[in-house]
């Protein structure tokens, strides 16, 4: 869960850096955002390789089953990293209002590759369990390259001119809508006072 913190953290911190028209700090703010997820996971990652062994034992009571879980844990935590690295851009993008491509990216990725290359290592290759988590594996490699190259040609500029003009036609529809209902109440007033 501690992914959807940063995703849902990133998205609001980028939302309101638009919203005080600094792109610099929008940049600066995915890649430090970005290094230090990748640092967390780097060392949390390291530390489940090195005691591997002390965790799955606390969590299988035979010994088989630990052997046979040993050499999947690797694969695991390879796509907890990916995963990890999908939804911090899909953070950014949903802070920046550009979310239908990176939606459309992760639901073709995640659900038509990883259910083909499912059927494919799982089944007609018969690789089983191992096959499933390489064709995940493959699957959420597809996603981030995609999503890494939409996030590289993404205009922060343009985006934050684009974000600003919607803002100031809100806010002058707000102003319209609040004095119509100003006047009508001050109608509906008189019109009590008269009775």
């Amino acid at each position: 869960y501690w992914t959807m913190g940063f995703e849902i953290y990133i998205a609001i911190s980028i939302a309101e850096l638009i919203g005080k028209k600094r792109t610099n700090n929008i940049k600066k703010m995915c890649y430090t955002v970005i290094g230090i997820v990748l640092c967390l996971s780097f060392i949390i990652g390291l530390i489940f390789l090195i005691f591997r062994h002390q965790i799955l034992s606390s969590y299988l009571n035979s010994k088989k089953m630990v052997n046979k879980a040993m050499p999947l844990l690797p694969i695991v935590l390879l796509n907890i990293f990916l995963s990890l690295g999908i939804s911090i851009i899909n953070g950014i993008c949903y802070g920046v209002g550009k979310y239908i491509l990176p939606s459309f990216i992760s639901l073709i990725s995640g659900l038509g590759l990883c259910t083909g290359f499912s059927y494919l290592f799982a089944i007609k290759l018969n690789y089983g369990l191992i096959g499933i988590l390489l064709s995940f594996t493959l699957s959420c490699v597809m996603m981030l390259i995609q999503l890494l190259i939409y996030l590289y040609f993404l205009n922060f500029e343009t985006i934050v001119v684009e974000a600003n003009a919607r803002m100031e036609k809100d806010k002058i529809q707000t102003q319209e809508t609040n004095f119509d209902d100003i006047s009508e109440a001050e109608f509906e007033i008189e019109k009590l006072k008269e009775n």
